[in-house]
C-alpha cells in the first residue's frame, strides 16, 4: 500500500498538516465525528499494549519478546478493522455530500434521465418530488465505483472529487482493499486486480495491511474529505460551520 505522506504544508491541520480549515458542511462534521471515534479506538489498543508491556521488566527480555509477538498477531486484524471503517466513513461522507448538493441546488438534478409517470404521481408537490428524485439519485450513485462517480460529478456538475489523479487513484486502491477484506477475507481476486494495477501480481494471495500504514491512511482520507468539502461548499453555496483557527504552537 502506498503510504507516502504528503508534506505537512499541503495538508489541512485537522489531518496532521498546517493549512487552516475555513469551514465544514454537516457532512464533513459527521465524518470528523466518526473519524474521532476510530482514532480513539486505535489509541485505546495502543495504550492497552503499553500497559501490558509495562509489567514486563527489562530482565525478562525473552518474555517481553514473546509478549510482543503475541500482540503482533492481532495488529494486522486491528489494522484491517480501522482501514475498513475509515473507508466506510469516507463513502458515507460522499453520499451525504451529494444529498446536500441536491438539496441546496435542485437544478443539479436536471439531466437527460427520465422518471416513470407512476413514480412522479406519488407526490403532491414539486418539493416532495425533488426530494424523492434526489434520494433516488443519491442511492443510485452510491453504487458506482469511485472513478465512475468522480467522472459523473465532473460531467454533470463540473466538480472534481479529487484535486489530482494521484489522490483519486490512491483512494480507489484503498476502497479495493476494503472490498477485499469485506468480501474475500483479504484474498486478491481477479476482479480487484483488473480495477487496480497494484494488485495484478497479487491474485490469489492475501493483502497485508501494515499497522504503521493505518495512521497515514486515516490522515490521507481525512484530508481528502476536508479538501472536497471546502471546495464543494464554495462552489454550491452549501451551509457550513466555521472551524476555529488552530493555536500557533500546535
Amino acid at each position: 500500500m502506498d503510504t507516502t505522506p504528503a508534506s505537512e504544508g499541503s495538508r489541512y491541520w485537522l489531518a496532521g498538516g498546517s493549512v487552516p480549515v475555513p469551514h465544514l458542511t454537516i457532512a464533513g462534521m459527521r465524518f470528523a465525528a466518526e473519524h474521532s471515534r476510530l482514532i480513539d479506538l486505535h489509541l485505546f489498543f495502543s495504550e492497552a499494549k503499553l500497559e501490558k508491556l509495562s509489567g514486563t521488566s527489562i530482565a525478562e527480555t525473552p518474555a517481553a519478546i514473546q509478549l510482543l509477538a503475541e500482540m503482533a498477531e492481532h495488529d494486522g486484524l486491528l489494522a484491517e478493522v480501522i482501514l475498513c471503517r475509515t473507508v466506510d466513513n469516507y463513502l458515507c461522507y460522499v453520499t451525504e455530500l451529494l444529498a446536500l448538493i441536491y438539496k441546496a441546488r435542485p437544478e443539479t438534478l436536471r439531466t437527460s434521465e427520465q422518471e416513470r409517470l407512476d413514480f412522479i404521481l406519488q407526490y403532491e408537490s414539486m418539493d416532495e418530488l425533488r426530494t424523492a428524485i434526489a434520494e433516488k439519485r443519491v442511492e443510485r450513485l452510491s453504487y458506482l465505483g469511485l472513478r465512475d462517480l468522480a467522472n459523473h460529478l465532473q460531467a454533470t456538475m463540473a466538480f472534481d472529487l479529487f484535486p489530482n489523479a494521484k489522490d483519486q487513484d490512491r483512494a480507489s486502491l484503498l476502497i479495493e482493499y476494503r472490498n477485499l477484506i469485506v468480501h474475500t477475507r483479504g484474498i486478491v481476486s481477479t476482479t480487484s486486480a483488473r480495477k487496480a494495477k497494484e494488485l495484478r501480481s497479487m491474485v490469489g494471495t492475501r493483502i497485508n495491511i501494515h499497522p504503521k500504514s493505518v495512521r497515514e491512511t486515516r490522515q490521507f482520507l481525512e484530508n481528502a474529505v476536508i479538501d472536497t468539502d471546502v471546495r464543494a461548499a464554495e462552489k454550491f453555496a452549501l451551509p457550513v460551520a466555521k472551524i476555529p483557527t488552530p493555536p500557533e504552537d500546535l
